[in-house]
């Protein structure tokens, strides 16, 4: 009868050792998948961040260069209406090429300005696309009424007016940016 007790207690003992095993497996897994989880949503969020700082920064050097332009543009505007020329075409030729020269400036600006609305789109900048609108609504109705035929070419004072306009509007993009860049 005591082998029949032996082996009963060795029974329990190899059982015993299996679920300690089993249950130390178990407990590690759960802790390993809990820890490989979190750093996976960390990685996750900090590549999220990267990418959305890439856009942004790419997004703000490109607009930064589109409202330098588009403002080096309303200077030459001032420049033609301090001259007292009234309309586009009294203009000397050399006035005229200037000008020429900093438009297709501006016009090459416009079309990375594109590019850059869209990263400030998808990285949820909808304020600033609004900003931008407005500015350039400014902007390109004071290039129409300069390089129309049947329009005289804006006072100086007119043309200030619209420069102070652009350059609040100017400020509160750089304002939603710097925010947006604090915030994330």
């Amino acid at each position: 009868m005591t082998e029949i007790v032996s082996n009963s207690k060795d029974f329990y003992e190899i059982i015993d050792t299996a679920l300690k095993i089993g249950l130390g497996a178990l407990i590690g897994g759960v802790s390993s998948f809990i820890t490989l989880k979190s750093n996976q949503k960390h990685e996750i969020v900090k590549e999220k961040m990267a990418y959305k700082l890439k856009l942004l920064n790419e997004a703000s050097n490109t607009i930064d260069l589109y409202l330098n332009s588009s403002h080096f543009l309303l200077d030459s505007f001032y420049g033609m209406a301090s001259k007292k020329y009234i309309k586009f075409s009294d203009l000397p030729q050399k006035d005229k090429d200037k000008y020429f020269k900093i438009d297709s400036e501006y016009l090459e600006s416009i079309k990375d300005a594109h590019k850059a609305c869209s990263k400030f789109n998808i990285i949820g900048l909808s304020e600033v696309l609004e900003l931008i609108k407005k500015y350039d609504l400014i902007v390109v109705n004071l290039k129409n009424d300069i390089a129309s035929e049947g329009k005289d070419i804006p006072a100086p004072k007119i043309i200030m007016i619209k420069v102070k306009e652009i350059s609040d509007i100017k400020y509160d993009i750089q304002i939603l940016i710097n925010k947006y860049f604090i915030n994330l």
